[in-house]
């Protein structure tokens, strides 16, 4: 199993590509959706066709073994 199908079934989500920095001591991992997937309304829960997208947004996540982790993602707009 490699990096990008652990952290796909840690946070449930497409992952598709994950960097690792040992000198630095970060994770980023970068997740998507597939194109023509459907995802729940924030206000009324109904699943939803995604079209728009915001530009990409940075969080921090809790760390993956002593590295600091950071989640990349192009939140539906």
């Amino acid at each position: 199993m490699d990096e990008i199908q652990i952290y796909s079934k840690l946070l449930e989500w497409k992952v598709v590509n994950v960097s690792i920095d040992s000198e630095k001591k970060v994770v980023e991992v970068f997740i998507d959706h597939d194109r023509g997937s459907k995802l729940p309304c924030p206000e009324c829960r109904t699943d939803c066709m995604v079209y728009d997208h915001l530009k990409e947004r940075v969080w921090r996540d809790l760390h993956s073994i002593g590295f600091k982790t950071f989640i990349h993602a192009m939140p539906p707009g």
